[in-house]
Order: C-alpha cells, then structure tokens, then sequence
C-alpha cells in the first residue's frame, strides 16, 4: 500500500467509514454487556459483577463506556476474597454456552470469538480464494460473472461492427471502381 493510499484510508476511518457498521456496534454492545450483567449461578452473597471489585463504566457518556478502576476497592478485594475474583472472571458454565453464567473473562472470550466468526462469515478467510463462501466472495463471484458476461457482449459487439465496417469498406471500394468505370467511359465517349 503507497503512502497516499495510507493517507486515505486513515482519512477514511476517522471520518467514520465503519462507524455504522452493524457488526462493530454488535460486537461493542455484546462486550458491554459481557463486563456488566451480573453472573448468575454464583452463590448468594458473593462477587457477581466487576462494580464490587471497584471496576465501573464512567459516567461520562462522551467517554463511550471507557472503564474506571477504584485500585484500593480492587486491592482489597483481591487481598480478601482472592477465590471469589478469580471465579468472578473464570467460572465455567453450568450449561454449555450459557453466557449469563460465564465469568467475565470467559464471556469477553466468547464474544471475540463469536465476532470473529461473523466476520469471516461476511468477509471471508484471508489467503482463500477458491471456494469462498462469505457474503462478500459471493458477492465478488457474482460481479466477476456479469463483468465476463459484458466482456462476451461487448466482444460480439465489436466483431458485428467490425463485419459491418469491412462490409461498407468493400461496398465503396466497389462503387470507386465503377465510378471509374463510368468516368472512363464517359471522357472516352466525348474524346
């Protein structure tokens, strides 16, 4: 990629080229969620969401969601209920892909995981080029089947222009001859 192409692409993104994309909002909404749904199936009166270790979302809408920690409320918690943290980002669920009852970090995973999927479901796999079946190959494979179709026309196209204009070509070449011809005949007639 040439420096000016860079340039472009930069002045791309910051002027919000994916910013309504439905996949990167899904993904941002899947990962909120993931830091501050409480996790179901921890036993009462233990950790169940990052806000009681001292971890929250500001509270300025402008931030987007950025997260503060409290380090003292962290420290303490870790130093007091160090099992409790760890469950609060680790715990396994009960029931296979049940997020509610994923830890933290197991949910954060999950929802990268799952986001990269649908991506390459949209996109496609980089380095396949055959047999790709995202969205956007399929798309591609369509284009290039009405590019070659036009090709075909556009070919034909020009081999009937081509007969047409050797056709007249021959006719005035013809006409040449006998306008010849007659002028020929016609200054020998006089003479």
């Amino acid at each position: 990629m040439s420096e000016t192409e860079a340039k472009r692409w930069d002045e791309r993104a910051r002027s919000g080229l994916l910013r309504n994309d439905p996949l990167l909002r899904q993904v941002l909404v899947d990962l909120r969620q993931a830091w501050t749904n409480p996790i179901e199936g921890i036993p009462a009166g233990q950790l169940r969401q990052l806000a009681e270790i001292g971890i929250t979302t500001s509270s300025n809408w402008r931030d987007g969601g950025r997260l503060v920690i409290n380090e003292a409320k962290l420290r303490e918690a870790i130093a007091e209920r160090p099992d409790e943290v760890m469950a609060l980002f680790t715990q396994a669920p009960a029931e296979e892909g049940n997020r509610e009852q994923m830890g933290i970090g197991r949910r954060i995973y999950q929802v990268v995981s799952d986001s990269i999927n649908r991506l390459r479901d949209r996109a496609g796999s980089p380095g396949i080029t055959t047999g790709d079946q995202s969205v956007l190959g399929r798309q591609l494979r369509d284009i290039d089947d009405q590019i070659a179709r036009w090709e075909d026309r556009l070919a034909r196209i020009e081999e009937r222009y081509w007969r047409q204009f050797t056709a007249m070509e021959k006719a005035i070449n013809d006409m040449n001859q006998q306008t010849m011809f007659l002028l020929t005949h016609f200054f020998n007639m006089q003479g």
